[in-house]
């Protein structure tokens, strides 16, 4: 398993995946099926395509994509998080993992300092997954449930000195 940021070539593999994602599980989702059955091969594409504004993350199982998550900027300090959704089949086994943790590096290195996302009621797994990681409530609007966490900058790595018979050499950082 292995996740990465997707790409235009990755179009139609997110298309198949979220198109079946809104049929099996649409009460998950804030989009509509039938919109998003209409978008054409371009606005996938455009979708997958990452910029500094947004990103999708999707998860492979060799060149099968079981998973996704996107991100995109809320304001100049806030990333919103939404649409995550991974396979049936690769649920509960942990493989999601690095998908959270590649939503959040792309998160810290736009400097972003915190991210918000939201829940449904039933979106019990999901939720938990998130307050687990450090996730807070703030409000509700409507049947959603919104959250917040902060990103913590990218910590700065300490001096190393290796020690030889002259000196001590600093390690490049």
């Amino acid at each position: 398993m292995r996740a990465r940021r997707l790409t235009i070539s990755d179009a139609d593999a997110f298309k198949n995946l979220r198109l079946y994602a809104l049929k099996t599980e649409g009460r998950y989702f804030s989009a509509s099926l039938e919109q998003e059955a209409s978008y054409s091969a371009a606005q996938w594409a455009e979708l997958c395509r990452e910029t500094p504004e947004k990103c999708v993350f999707g998860l492979f199982d060799g060149k099968r994509l079981v998973g996704f998550m996107m991100a995109r900027r809320q304001d100049e300090n806030t990333a919103y998080w939404g649409s995550a959704y991974i396979h049936p089949d690769y649920r509960g086994r942990g493989p999601g993992r690095s998908l959270y943790a590649l939503r959040e590096e792309w998160t810290r290195e736009r400097g972003f300092t915190r991210a918000v996302f939201n829940f449904f009621d039933h979106c019990s797994r999901s939720r938990a997954i998130h307050v687990s990681r450090g996730a807070r409530y703030t409000h509700t609007q409507g049947n959603l449930h919104w959250y917040e966490v902060d990103i913590p900058p990218v910590p700065e790595r300490p001096a190393v000195c290796r020690e030889t018979a002259r000196e001590a050499i600093p390690a490049w950082p």
